[in-house]
């Protein structure tokens, strides 16, 4: 009984309740099977915080088994931590209920199952960057130079890095930002793990790429004639980390107190890292969950990666006229002009319809 009570009151602490936030009572475990929901997210530092929050008991995060929060609300939540593309196709195609997702790829998997971004868990700000060796401005790098045959010859200037991805949006808003265009710039693919590891031994032939972290870290660590000549410091909450889930399965009775139950343990873990006292501790543990990362390292990342770690600021952001008239419509934009998307893709907020991917502030207030 005691430690119910003390859990009780580290759910209020945690979620900052207040009289206008709405209110899932507990539910006995007596009174019916647990709701299950399953999550598939991948290794991220805002995304990293539910492995820490399974590792503290606070989700079980096995099919049948209950964490501290869990039992509070009877839910059973599943984690299923792979890789990034693994967790869009398992959400796509609905073999798990939830996933964590920019909101650049967020709009994809909605072509095939209606979706609820029920939260936002962080923003880049620098930790996805265009690093070079040889150049020290964009201007280096653009393709501006002609053979003896008088055609461009961009052979050693291309910038490396995942196309059609996060990377490739920010590269390209970034530019647009600074008054250059993206069509000056060649952007090639290549796996960011790959691209990283060139620059870090100085391969021939690629002098840019464009990587997030731990890559940014590790390849400026590694290489120091290496240097960041564009991030996305320069647009912030423009990609923004959020969590998902299909609109099929907030439709079936129990889905509030399991979307709580993810809530509560994602803002339980940024009490404590905004606790001095637990501040080392909480970094460690994230750093063993996000790539193995030491403390000063992932205190980096968190910077670099800036968790909304309120459900203010979450609030704040999913309300903000920048996120809604600026932020969305270039995702949105992008999405479309490199294909991933059809004409049928709209994102909306509270009261859209017609979205086929829903912002909403329900499930936070």
């Amino acid at each position: 009984m005691k430690n119910l009570i003390g859990l009780c009151l580290i759910v209020a602490l945690m979620a900052g309740c207040s009289s206008k936030e709405s209110k899932v009572s507990p539910v006995s475990s007596e009174s019916a099977p647990p709701f299950k929901m399953s999550l598939a997210y991948s290794e991220y530092p805002s995304w990293s915080v539910f492995g820490v929050a399974e590792k503290r008991g606070l989700l079980s995060g096995k099919e049948g088994e209950q964490g501290d929060f869990e039992k509070l609300h009877n839910v059973d939540i599943v984690l299923k931590l792979v890789d990034y593309d693994t967790c869009l196709g398992l959400y796509g195609q609905g073999l798990v209920d939830a996933v964590c997702v920019t909101n650049v790829d967020v709009l994809a998997p909605s072509q095939r199952r209606k979706t609820v971004v029920v939260a936002p868990t962080s923003t880049s700000a620098g930790a996805d960057a265009l690093i070079t060796i040889g150049a020290d401005s964009l201007d280096q790098i653009k393709w501006t130079d002609l053979n003896e045959d008088g055609k461009i010859d961009a052979s050693d200037r291309k910038v490396y890095g995942l196309e059609k991805s996060v990377s490739e949006f920010v590269f390209e808003q970034v530019l647009t930002k600074m008054g250059k265009s993206p069509k000056d710039y060649t952007f090639t693919n290549l796996d960011p793990a790959a691209a990283a590891t060139a620059l870090q031994s100085s391969q021939k032939n690629i002098q840019a790429i464009m990587v997030w972290n731990p890559f940014v870290l590790q390849t400026l660590r590694t290489n120091t004639n290496t240097k960041v000549v564009l991030s996305s410091e320069t647009i912030p909450e423009y990609v923004i980390d959020c969590l998902a889930v299909g609109n099929d399965v907030l439709e079936k009775e129990g889905s509030e107190r399991a979307v709580k139950v993810l809530l509560d343990s994602f803002y339980a873990i940024n009490f404590k890292l905004a606790e001095p006292l637990a501040r080392e501790q909480t970094l460690a543990d994230l750093g063993e969950k996000f790539c193995s990362l030491d403390v000063a390292d992932m205190a980096v990342c968190c910077e670099q990666t800036r968790f909304y770690s309120s459900k203010k600021l979450a609030i704040d952001l999913f309300e903000s006229k920048a996120f809604r008239e600026v932020s969305m419509p270039a995702a949105l934009e992008f999405a479309a002009q490199k294909e991933l998307i059809d004409s049928t893709v709209k994102f909306g907020f509270d009261g859209s319809p017609s979205a086929t991917v829903t912002f909403t502030t329900k499930y936070l207030k």
